[in-house]
Parts: structure tokens; C-alpha cells; sequence
């Protein structure tokens, strides 16, 4: 008894320090990301949704979309800073529930369970989206969401327990009414007990009948928008532009393959050459050296091995289906995140299978040489990436628009609507717009585009001024309503190439002609303080 404690104790000891290790590895690259990397389009609808406690995107049937981003607005200073810190304990989470598991389902490989949360965690190498902190909180969230449901199932079953089956499939609802993408990997849990549910009878046809009808639940409430479109996927019918043809669906899935895989295989040594790189590199091997110091002696079966690098495939295959159909979304855009875990198992497995044609002294030796080289391509990857972003982001190029309008007009009266005209290229659609101007003046104005992509939000030029229709899906779960608002009643903007802007102090010659009986006073509309 006492010799099994100590083990026990032994196990918990080596798991704690594994943790250590994950977090260490992960903040060794994340450390590098901005929390200003911005696409340009949805992070002020983020902030705004999220700054007043809405769930709700009525316009892809997800009820519980904005529940991973809500916390972001609430951390901190005002500002972006908050999504940041969320959308990277997101991304650590997700792998420190990967580390669960393999505590649990991988008891004799400790350094195999290792490896996968430290994959799970780092390696995402073609996947820019990872690094968009702000608009991706929604897919890291419900990323972390739905390893923890998996998680749940895992622990119901190894423990018999009714009522944690009950909360799991619960948990698993919420997750894919939040995010339907979730859906494939949370349903398929089972494999990874599969063995233990084959060999219990009556308690295995149990979990599964739970689970079955939870996925069930989650097919009628998803589905049937899909088939039959409606304003509530207008996202997924429209914006996304689904073609599930099976040919186009199996190109694309060997596109994600290749653009996940074989950046570990065909990355120059020479771009490793930098020193964030190594000390990435650095912390994954004190950590793996440390956990192997505490560990016991690893399991080396090849055959378990290989079941688990096909099951790592197959889990990655489920985790990309959501995106396969989209024309829009291209590979490894956003597509990465949620497949990291199953990826993390398959890579693990593949060079615990290449640690294992070596004599036994060599292989823990092996199986941390290979694993530190794909940490330093995760590490240059994620630096390639960031650099990227500091040049596309579009977050310098809208503050700094914003800026010289709160220079320009300190404050609104209630009620005024912002109008930019000019070069409105930092801000790629119209709700952009309006929702940056609700943020910066609120309870005072809001914005529209003169010229500019309309989702979301439609407007039409009057002979008594300008007239605003949301999509009226949005109407209640937003608390938005059609307005009008007069000449009167405008503030026009002009954008500039060099990125300012300037009041237009009469009414721009760009613009149709103000009508003979209407008057424009933009001054009338500024408060100084």
C-alpha cells in the first residue's frame, strides 16, 4: 500500500513538473505574438459584443458564440490587451487538458503524453489565424471548451460515473451551440477509451447511448438551418460559400495534411539560427529531461504506437471537417487550432515509432533530439508569422484613423452619425466602422461607410438623410434597431492615403448633392468636453 502511494505520489510529482514544462515551451514562443494583430473586420464587433455581455450570433445560429470572447473585454484596461491574455490561456489550456489525458489514457508513455501537450500547444505551422488574438478567441475558446468535454467523457467512464457523463454530454452541447466546428471531435471521444468500451457490456452501451443522443441533439439544432438556409447561417450560406463536393472535400483535407505536417520535414536549418528559436528549443529540452528524470520507464510497443498515430490522423481529419467545404476560408486559416491536439498525437506517435528502432538506451535520447527540432520550427514558424502580421495588421492603420477623429471631435451629441469618406481602405466594411465608432463614442454616435461592403448592417441615402437597417435577425439578441438620422445630424470624415483624417467642414462634392431643404453643420454636433 505504502509502495503504491509513493507511486502515485511519484506520478503526480513528474505530471507537475510536465505542466511546468508545457507552460514554459508555450510562453517561449507566444511570448513574441501582439495582441494588435487584427484582420480588420470583426475585432471591434468583438469588443463591442463582448463588452455587453451578448452570447448571441443570431446570423450563424450560435446562441453561445461570444461566450469564450466576453472575458476578453473585461480583463484589464480598456482596450485589446484582454482578448490577448485570454486567447493565449486558451491556446495553454487546451494543451494542459491534452496533458490530462495522456496522464489518464497513456499511463506508462509520461513522455509520449508529454510530447502531445507540448505539440498541442506550439504546433500550428501554417496558421496565421493562431496568432489573431482577438478574433480568435471564438475558435481557441471552444477549442479548450471542447478538449475539456472530451476530457469529461474520459474521466465519466474510467470512473463509472452517471452524473459526469450526464455533465459531459451537457458540457458538449454547449460547446457545439457555440461553435458547431467542435462537433466532430467532441462526438467522437469514444475512440480514444474504444478498447475499455469493447470489453464492458451494459455500462459501454450506456455511455455511448448518452453521447449518441447528445450528438443528435447537436445535429437537429445545427443541421437543418445548413440544409434549408435561413438568415440564422447567413455566415455559413453566404460568407462562407460551402461546396461539399467529396472530391473537393478530399483535396482539400490533403491540403491541410501537407501545410500541418511537412513544415516539421522541409524547414531550413538556417532559419533556426535565431535566439528566440533556441531558447525555445532550450526550455523544451530542460523540461523533457526533467520529465524523464522523474518518470517511469516508458512503454515502447510499436503497435500501440501506430494505432495512435492513426488515430491522431483520423481526430485531425475530424477537427478540420467543419472548414473542407468552405471556398472562402483557405488552408491553415483558423483551420489549425482546433486539429493541434490530434496533430500533436499523430507527430508524437511518428517519432516515438522512429525512437523505437533504436536500441532501448538511445530511444528517450532520440525521442527529445526530434521533439526539440520541432519545437524550433514551431518557435521560427511563429516568428515568421508575427512578422507577417506587423506589416498586414490592421490595427495601426484603424487606431490611428480613430485617433484623429477624437482629436477632431472630443466628444458627439447623442445621436450622430459618423460618415467617412475618401480612402476607407483601413476599414474593410461598413459594421467595422460603425461598431469602432460605438466603441470610441459610446451612447453618442455611430458610424457608416459611404462606400463598402454592407454585412450586418444595410444603408440607404434619403432626400431627409441616411437610413440604417440591421439585418433584422440581429434585432433583438443585439438590442439594435433601425435608425435615421438627419444632415443635420452628421459629422462627415474624410480618410486619407497617408492613413489621417480630417472634418469636412461642408458637405463633400463625393457625395450626392445635399437637398435644397436640408442643412449640414457638422461644429453643431462636436462637444469640446
Amino acid at each position: 500500500m505504502i509502495r503504491r502511494w509513493a507511486s502515485a505520489a511519484a506520478r503526480q510529482r513528474a505530471l507537475f513538473v510536465a505542466a511546468l514544462g508545457v507552460v514554459a515551451v508555450f510562453w517561449s514562443q507566444f511570448v513574441w505574438v501582439r495582441a494588435a494583430n487584427f484582420y480588420g473586420t470583426d475585432e471591434w464587433v468583438f469588443l463591442w459584443v463582448a463588452a455587453r455581455r451578448i452570447l448571441d450570433s443570431p446570423y450563424s445560429n450560435r446562441p453561445f458564440n461570444f461566450l469564450w470572447t466576453i472575458p476578453g473585454a473585461h480583463l484589464g484596461a480598456r482596450g485589446f490587451n484582454g482578448f490577448y491574455a485570454v486567447h493565449s490561456l486558451y491556446l495553454l489550456g487546451t494543451a494542459l487538458v491534452t496533458l490530462a489525458l495522456g496522464h489518464r489514457l497513456l499511463p506508462d508513455r509520461p513522455r509520449l503524453g508529454f510530447l502531445i501537450a507540448v505539440l498541442a500547444a506550439v504546433w500550428a505551422p501554417s496558421d496565421p489565424s493562431r496568432l489573431a488574438t482577438v478574433q480568435m478567441t471564438v475558435n481557441s475558446g471552444f477549442t479548450f471548451g471542447a478538449l475539456v468535454a472530451v476530457w469529461l467523457f474520459v474521466v465519466s467512464w474510467q470512473r463509472r460515473s452517471r452524473l459526469l457523463i450526464v455533465l459531459a454530454a451537457a458540457w458538449a452541447l454547449l460547446m457545439v451551440r457555440g461553435y458547431e466546428a467542435v462537433a466532430p471531435p467532441i462526438f467522437a471521444a469514444p475512440l480514444l477509451v474504444a478498447g475499455e468500451l469493447r470489453r464492458e457490456g451494459r455500462a459501454a452501451r450506456i455511455w455511448l447511448a448518452v453521447w449518441t443522443l447528445a450528438a443528435l441533439v447537436a445535429a437537429a439544432a445545427v443541421l437543418p438551418p445548413m440544409l434549408h438556409p435561413d438568415p440564422s447561417v447567413a455566415y455559413q450560406a453566404t460568407l462562407l460559400q460551402v461546396d461539399a463536393s467529396p472530391a473537393r472535400m478530399a483535396t482539400r483535407l490533403a491540403q491541410e495534411y501537407r501545410i500541418h505536417l511537412l513544415p516539421a520535414v522541409t524547414t531550413s536549418p538556417i532559419v533556426l539560427r535565431v535566439p528566440a528559436v533556441l531558447i525555445s528549443a532550450l526550455a523544451f529540452v530542460v523540461a523533457f529531461a526533467a520529465v524523464s528524470r522523474l518518470s517511469s520507464p516508458e512503454s515502447w510497443s510499436r503497435r500501440t504506437l501506430w494505432l495512435a498515430a492513426v488515430l491522431g490522423l483520423l481526430l485531425a481529419a475530424l477537427s478540420y471537417a467543419a472548414f473542407l467545404p468552405s471556398r472562402v476560408v483557405d488552408p491553415g486559416d483558423r483551420t489549425e487550432i482546433l486539429a493541434m491536439p490530434a496533430i500533436g498525437l499523430f507527430v508524437a506517435a511518428a517519432i516515438a515509432l522512429v525512437a523505437s528502432t533504436l536500441p532501448p538506451r538511445a530511444r528517450t535520447l532520440a525521442m527529445g533530439a526530434l521533439a526539440a527540432w520541432v519545437v524550433a520550427v514551431a518557435a521560427a514558424r511563429t516568428l515568421q508569422m508575427q512578422r507577417w502580421w506587423d506589416g498586414a495588421s490592421y490595427y495601426g492603420r484603424q487606431v490611428r484613423l480613430l485617433g484623429d477623429l477624437v482629436r477632431l471631435a472630443p466628444r458627439l451629441r447623442p445621436h450622430t452619425l459618423v460618415v467617412l469618406v475618401g480612402d476607407t481602405a483601413a476599414f474593410p466594411a461598413t459594421f467595422t466602422f460603425r461598431h469602432a465608432i460605438e466603441t470610441v463614442y459610446p451612447g453618442e454616435a455611430t458610424g457608416v461607410l459611404a462606400s463598402g461592403p454592407e454585412a450586418l448592417y444595410v444603408s440607404r441615402l434619403t432626400a431627409s438623410g441616411i437610413e440604417t437597417e440591421p439585418w433584422p435577425v440581429l434585432w433583438k439578441p443585439w438590442g439594435v434597431a433601425p435608425t435615421r438620422h438627419r444632415f443635420d445630424e452628421m459629422v462627415v470624415a474624410r480618410a486619407r492615403a497617408d492613413g489621417t483624417a480630417t472634418l469636412e467642414e461642408s458637405w463633400p462634392a463625393d457625395l450626392p448633392s445635399l437637398p435644397p431643404d436640408q442643412a449640414y453643420d457638422p461644429r453643431a454636433r462636436i462637444l469640446l468636453r
